[in-house]
């Protein structure tokens, strides 16, 4: 089954999340060569609180563009950049605040995860590896659960989808991006896990030797970008489940 996957299903569904980069393939070279060079900046390498401060609307911006983007060559037409920037204007609140409670949920759900079997397994010599693997599992599920997160936020309205209500309608107004990401990934999770371990890989990159690590760079922000595409096909086809009619 693992190999059926690996080479029929994977290859079949990168080559489909391809053909969302490639009408707009131009501007990603762009986005990806900007990319390289602002993360081998000597100010970036540095690190600290106000660079990455500073690259929070440029990331939104970037998540948003790529939504529209993806969108409009899913649909055969055009997105000009005045649709893009009306979208990130209307929506980024929405992006921002449902992005980060997303990512506080999967990365609060590891430190505890981690920390129960700490404690369980307490001075086993299993400790550290078995609190590493299972709480490196729940992030990873966690963020598979979440990852149409972005696309709802940009793309989607509340009042569009079939979200229930009744007591928790306030609360839907908040959160609903989380609470049909995860409805949407229902029975779907495993299947899009590979490409969300994909999308998280790019620290791995600090340790290849220098003479590669640009070049790889380069490429494989375009392998992040094709494995963000097939999320979005994938979120595409679960859409349906949840409009309203």
């Amino acid at each position: 089954m693992f190999l059926r996957w690996l080479f029929k299903v994977f290859p079949g569904e990168m080559l489909g999340g391809w053909s969302l980069v490639r009408p707009d393939l131009s501007l990603w070279i762009l986005v990806a060569l900007a990319s390289t060079g602002a993360s081998l900046a000597p100010g970036t390498a540095a690190g600290g609180l106000a660079p990455a401060l500073a690259a929070i609307p440029l990331l939104l911006l970037l998540i948003v563009t790529v939504t529209v983007k993806f969108d409009a060559a899913a649909r055969g037409v055009e997105a000009p950049w005045g649709d893009v920037f009306e979208r990130f204007f209307a929506r980024v609140l929405l992006l921002l605040a449902a992005s980060a409670a997303s990512l506080a949920m999967c990365v609060g759900a590891a430190i505890v995860t981690r920390a129960a079997v700490i404690i369980l397994m307490r001075n086993a010599e299993a400790m550290p590896l078995a609190s590493m693997v299972l709480g490196v599992i729940i992030y990873i599920t966690l963020l598979a659960r979440f990852s149409f997160v972005p696309f709802l936020a940009v793309l989607d309205r509340h009042a569009d989808l079939e979200l229930g209500g009744g007591k928790l309608a306030p609360l839907t107004r908040l959160v609903w991006p989380l609470l049909a990401s995860s409805r949407m990934t229902d029975g779907l999770r495993w299947r899009l896990a590979p490409y969300v371990v994909l999308l998280n890989l790019g620290s791995a990159v600090a340790l290849l030797p220098p003479p590669v690590r640009i070049p790889f760079l380069l490429a494989w922000q375009f392998v992040q970008l094709t494995a963000q595409a097939v999320l979005f096909h994938h979120y595409r086809e679960r859409r349906p489940f949840l409009t309203r009619q």
